[in-house]
This record gives C-alpha cells, sequence and structure tokens, in this order.
C-alpha cells in the first residue's frame, strides 16, 4: 500500500514537472515514454527497447530524484558535460 502510494505521489510531482497529464507523467517514471518529447518508447516481446524507435538514454532529475528515459536528441543540453543543474547522466 505505501509502495502504491510512493508511487502516485511521485507520479503527481512528474506530472507538474512535465506539465504532462497523469497517466503521461506515469508512463515517463515507469520508462515506457520518452521525457522530453512524450513518444512511447517501443520494445519488443523481452522488453528490450527497440532501435527503430532511437536511441535511448537515462538521465537524473534532481527535482524528481528519479531517472527517466529520453531520447539522445531529447537530452537537455548541458547534461552529458555536467553544466546542466537540473539533468545529469545516470
Amino acid at each position: 500500500m505505501v509502495k502504491g502510494s510512493a508511487e502516485k505521489k511521485q507520479n503527481r510531482k512528474a506530472k507538474a514537472f512535465f506539465k504532462v497529464q497523469y497517466t503521461m507523467a506515469k508512463k515517463i517514471m515507469d520508462g515506457d515514454a520518452c521525457a522530453f518529447c512524450q513518444e512511447i518508447i517501443k520494445r519488443d516481446e523481452e522488453d528490450w527497447i527497440l532501435e527503430s524507435n532511437g536511441e535511448v538514454g537515462e538521465i537524473w532529475s534532481q527535482t524528481l530524484q528519479a531517472s527517466v528515459l529520453a531520447h539522445v536528441d531529447c537530452i537537455p543540453e548541458g547534461t552529458i558535460d555536467g553544466t546542466n543543474d537540473e539533468w545529469s547522466m545516470a
């Protein structure tokens, strides 16, 4: 019960942070959608990310205190070189 409550709280936080609907925030936090373009991340039957969906990286948010998946082209500037205060490589 606590896990579900904590998960809902995290999803609400992501909803406000990304300015998306709750269902999309849940997909982002579950790793089912890109955090920035909200495109669904395609997976095969073994849950591997398909290359046709583009390269995907895992990045850490200081505000959310969680990692999310994002397409390499969508990752905010300064994330990879460490100059972004909000985002860093996970």
